[in-house]
């Protein structure tokens, strides 16, 4: 039997349809594995106030989740970089599972660093005339891979810490003012510390120096 030339064309244009549809579907897989691997663990971190642990108060908290349907993966190390160097906030008391910790797909780990420790290592280490440190949370997965993550609940990548006697937004940004100092050395650095003790001492009745 003998072909038309339209059963021909027929032909050819079901073929490059499948075609098509076939080289789309491997694109798709494709793409859809590389968007996978990119989002396997979400690394967030935030300050809080924590309690009912060994020694409860202001901590970082570092948070990582699994994708339900990545594969397991091993976390060799963790903790929170210090932005534009390599150098991690600590020695500092820690909570939280022993590394290298085995993170199971769906799953979620929570480790937690001492703020306050973690500031004075940063003060003693790496002063700044600025009183604060913008740090990220940071990971080391098994295989040698790092990943950096951002602030959980601001859509910032840093976490702002301020010295001990300074306070200021938790986002990254403009600094605000210094709160009033805790002590005469911290009052004696600060304008905004020297004013508001000059109030202070006005409305006790003290006289200025």
């Amino acid at each position: 039997m003998k072909w038309s030339v339209w059963d021909r064309r027929v032909t050819l244009a079901v073929a490059i349809y499948a075609a098509v549809n076939a080289t789309a579907a491997l694109a798709w897989q494709i793409v859809s594995c590389v968007q996978a691997r990119r989002t396997v663990l979400k690394v967030t971190g935030f300050h809080a106030m924590v309690v009912g642990i060994d020694r409860p108060g202001r901590m970082l908290l570092l948070n990582i989740r699994s994708s339900p349907h990545a594969p397991p993966v091993y976390i060799d190390q963790w903790g929170f970089m210090l932005k534009r160097k390599r150098h991690l906030v600590g020695p500092a008391w820690t909570h939280g599972p022993d590394t290298p910790h085995r993170l199971e797909p769906g799953q979620r780990v929570t480790w937690i660093l001492d703020e306050n420790e973690g500031r004075r290592s940063l003060a003693n280490n790496h002063p700044t005339p600025q009183h604060f440190w913008d740090v990220r949370p940071w990971i080391r997965l098994q295989r040698g891979e790092e990943r950096y993550g951002s602030h959980e609940h601001h859509r910032t990548k840093t976490i702002r810490t301020w010295e001990h006697g300074y306070v200021g937004s938790d986002e990254s940004g403009d600094r605000r003012s210094w709160s009033e100092p805790s002590d005469t050395v911290h009052a004696q650095r600060s304008p905004v510390g020297r004013t508001r003790r000059a109030v202070a001492d006005a409305r006790l009745g003290i006289p200025a120096p």
